[in-house]
């Protein structure tokens, strides 16, 4: 028997006693007629029930033998049948195919989101947001359309969520903002923070306060300090980046040499140019630079600029005289 079952009705004496559960196969007009129905949650004695059990025959409609009937004997017998009226009629909604798995899954993510919003959250499309039941959210947060928080998502006092962001298991801390489409699983965001848009947090991903990771970043049980910033286009993986440093477009921490994970940490108000590779393990001191496109394979001194790349050779008059050799070719 599903959980809900509208084809079994209770019926009930004029004293307000049970006096049997029916399914519809079995059920006189009269008895169909009646809008109460079994959800088929019993709380039972025991050893009475078994022998009750033991009794059933399958004189029915479908030839089964049905839990009810036990039920329904226990009443005819004078036993007492405390009838327990549901409160939320969705309480009782049964699961028996994927369909009915998606509905129960948007009821109860409706559910949460009301909690939510009447705690002083804003959703703004909650039709088309998805909220776990152990998501908390602080007063005056926004969540835009097409947003999915999960686990143990908590997000603080004036967080704004845009639109396609997808959290699990996050700590978004008070004023953060995570900008649309942006992953974050296992994630720590500082106050004031900003992350987005098409950013990714995996787990162990810690940003301190007013940090800022930009669109096509992604950090990897890293941490940056307090007013980092990596805008675009940046791998920061097993990285320790320190307060106020800058990361450059195009940057990767190297940190896997294909047998072991290594760490890279850079120092506070640090400059790493743009498509700069950090070969791990290696250290960048505060304050340090390093020119864009360098190979950084030895750690640089706090103050110092590292520049590692080919000198650059400029040929005159090339263009023409490859024309040339096109021309004669042809």
């Amino acid at each position: 028997m599903s959980a809900f079952s509208p084809a079994s009705r209770a019926k009930i004496s004029g004293a307000g006693h049970l006096e049997r559960i029916v399914e519809a196969r079995d059920a006189s007009p009269e008895e169909l007629a009646i809008g109460r129905v079994n959800a088929g949650l019993y709380a039972l004695p025991a050893p009475e029930i078994f022998a009750r059990l033991a009794g059933l025959k399958a004189d029915n409609a479908q030839g089964e033998l049905y839990l009810t009937d036990a039920v329904s004997g226990a009443a005819r017998d004078g036993r007492r049948v405390q009838l327990v009226s549901l409160a939320d009629p969705h309480e009782a909604l049964g699961v028996n195919d994927r369909l009915e798995l998606a509905r129960v899954h948007r009821l109860l993510s409706e559910r949460k989101v009301r909690q939510l919003a009447l705690g002083g959250a804003t959703f703004l499309e909650p039709a088309t947001t998805t909220v776990g039941a152990e998501v908390e959210a602080g007063r005056d947060c926004v969540v835009e359309g097409g947003v999915t928080l999960l686990g143990r998502t908590t997000l603080g006092a004036g967080v704004t969520v845009r639109a396609g962001a997808w959290l699990r298991d996050c700590r978004v801390a008070d004023g953060a903002t995570i900008e649309p489409c942006s992953v974050l699983d296992g994630a720590v965001v500082g106050a004031g923070c900003r992350v987005g848009p098409f950013a990714r947090l995996r787990p162990g991903a810690v940003l301190e306060p007013a940090a800022r990771v930009g669109n096509f970043v992604e950090v990897k049980n890293a941490t940056l300090g307090a007013g980092a910033r990596a805008g675009h286009l940046a791998y920061l993986g097993d990285a320790t980046v320190g307060a106020g440093a800058n990361i450059g477009a195009g940057v990767v921490t190297c940190n896997y040499d294909g047998t072991a994970k290594h760490r890279t940490t850079i120092g506070e108000r640090a400059f790493i140019g743009s498509d700069t590779l950090l070969v791990a393990p290696v250290e960048v001191g505060a304050d340090a630079t390093t020119g864009a496109g360098s190979v950084i394979t030895r750690d640089v001194p706090a103050g110092a600029l590292a520049v590692e790349r080919a000198p650059q050779k400029t040929i005159e008059g090339w263009a023409a005289r490859r024309r040339g050799r096109r021309e004669k070719s042809d």
